[in-house]
This record gives C-alpha cells, sequence and structure tokens, in this order.
C-alpha cells in the first residue's frame, strides 16, 4: 500500500483519495479533475541491489518527477490550491507539441508564454495554448497569434 496518511489533504482540500501499492489518486469532489501521484523504485547498481525511488505527479495533460515524496505534495497542493496551473501548446494542425506548468499569477498572453517555455511566435504561430486548474476556476484556451 502507498505508505502515506493523506487524511489531512483530504480534510484540507476535500478531496478524495484511493490509494493502491505505487500511487495515490486524488478526487475533486465536484468537477472530476484527478490527480496522481506514482510511485517507481528504479536499480541504481547491476547487481540490483541498490535502489532509488521517484515519484511522478500527474495532472491534467502534465506530469513531473520527485525524488523526494515531500516535495510532490507540497506541488500536489500548489495545484489543489490553484497555485500551479497545468498548460499544453498544440500546433496549427492540433498536433501537442509540448507543455508544462505556470504559476496562478504568470502571465498568459502568447508571447509571455512563449517567453517562458523558450519558443518563437513562428514556431507556435496559428495553435493554442490551453490551461488547466484544479478548480477548473482559471481554465482557459488562448490562441496563439
Amino acid at each position: 500500500m502507498f505508505d502515506c496518511d493523506f487524511s489531512w489533504i483530504q480534510d484540507t482540500f476535500e478531496l478524495t483519495v484511493e490509494t493502491g501499492d505505487d500511487c495515490a489518486v486524488f478526487c475533486h469532489k465536484t468537477n472530476g479533475n484527478r490527480l496522481l501521484i506514482q510511485r517507481d523504485e528504479y536499480y541504481t547498481s547491476d547487481d540490483k541491489k541498490e535502489t532509488f525511488t521517484e515519484y511522478t505527479v500527474c495532472f491534467s495533460t502534465q506530469h513531473r518527477h520527485f525524488q523526494d515524496l515531500k516535495d510532490a505534495l507540497e506541488y500536489a497542493c500548489d495545484i489543489f490550491s490553484d497555485k500551479i496551473l497545468a498548460v499544453e501548446f498544440y500546433d496549427r494542425d492540433g498536433r501537442d507539441r509540448f507543455g508544462g506548468d505556470i504559476k496562478a499569477g504568470d502571465g498568459r498572453s502568447p508571447a509571455e508564454l512563449m517567453r517562458k517555455f523558450g519558443y518563437t511566435g513562428q514556431y507556435l504561430k496559428g495553435g493554442r495554448c490551453v490551461i488547466h486548474s484544479w478548480s477548473g476556476g482559471s481554465d482557459g484556451e488562448i490562441i496563439l497569434t
């Protein structure tokens, strides 16, 4: 079983949690949003005696890796409180190109988003950027002109 007491997260953010052997799934009570924390162990030596653990937080179209569960939970809590938003970029043909996350207070103009992610306007011109928040209150779509 995923070895962590998530009751404080359930009480703080009013969500449900389902745990498995190596994962925990957090569900928003009203809008159906889900966040997954996956725990994976990897061998660091050929003799398979040494391992390290990695935690992956997945929300919407994005994921982020952490070596410490505390850091993964802190990031998840920032998503639950809408401090961190998932961002995905699509080209003019609708193909998924790349994504990441932004802070809730970051600028959302096409120029600011492209500068933050290091892409020129020509690369994304005519595409779109989709933003997802845990609550749904900051969701949006931006056409990249």
